[in-house]
């Protein structure tokens, strides 16, 4: 991303449908060339892309927590996130290398965003926890975040 206009500027995105030629960085911005027109644009400057959002995403790692051979209860996540107008945060969680279960949170106003969210009772091995945005012009930033969650006496696998 952009020096200038991101807190993280070794940030990647992603851009479809221009075709690119040839790149050129003058004074810290990159540009890119047009292969099929006299056009000459300034990439990744700011949070949208020609009007549409760019989606930020981040992903954790597979994590078993402690014990990887037995398995635990999600019980809740702590939460610390910055507030923005109008805004909505997708929190995912896979269990177990299965697909996401999204929740949409609505993170609405001004100043931080600190609580205690609720898990409905589910049992892991290993998870992984994904965070989501795709409104426009809304930039997305997390402080931290907590699993809390229970160890239970039984194995995970069975022979």
């Amino acid at each position: 991303k952009s020096r200038y206009t991101s807190k993280h500027p070794n940030a990647f995105t992603v851009l479809e449908g221009i075709d690119i030629k040839s790149f050129w960085r003058s004074s810290d911005y990159l540009y890119a060339g047009a292969s099929t027109a006299a056009i000459i644009y300034r990439l990744d400057n700011g949070t949208n892309f020609n009007g549409r959002p760019i989606p930020v995403v981040y992903e954790t790692n597979e994590t078993v927590m402690s014990k990887p051979f037995f398995d635990k209860e999600l019980i809740s996540y702590h939460l610390d996130c910055d507030r923005i107008t109008n805004g909505t945060l997708t929190i995912g969680t896979s269990i177990n290398g299965r697909t996401y279960s999204d929740f949409a949170l609505s993170i609405d106003g001004s100043g931080k965003y600190v609580r205690l969210l609720s898990y409905p009772n589910g049992y892991f091995n290993s998870a992984r926890f994904r965070f989501s945005n795709s409104q426009l012009d809304k930039p997305m930033q997390i402080n931290n975040f907590g699993v809390v969650y229970k160890e239970d006496v039984k194995q995970t696998d069975s022979y």
